[in-house]
């Protein structure tokens, strides 16, 4: 599952030609954001089972 996710997010960084990728904590898991020319933006927010 996790092998599945990090290419998504690969690909949407690809796509929007963003710069940084960001995992940060919340209170339901992880939040992942992605720094694109002018904003940073949440792409998704997953469980922390997601990694397990």
């Amino acid at each position: 599952m996790i092998d599945t996710l990090i290419e998504q997010m690969i690909a949407t960084a690809i796509e929007q030609r963003a710069s940084d990728l960001y995992v940060l904590p919340v209170k339901a898991g992880l939040q992942i954001r992605l720094r694109c020319v002018t904003r940073v933006v949440t792409w998704q927010t997953v469980t922390r089972t997601v990694g397990e």
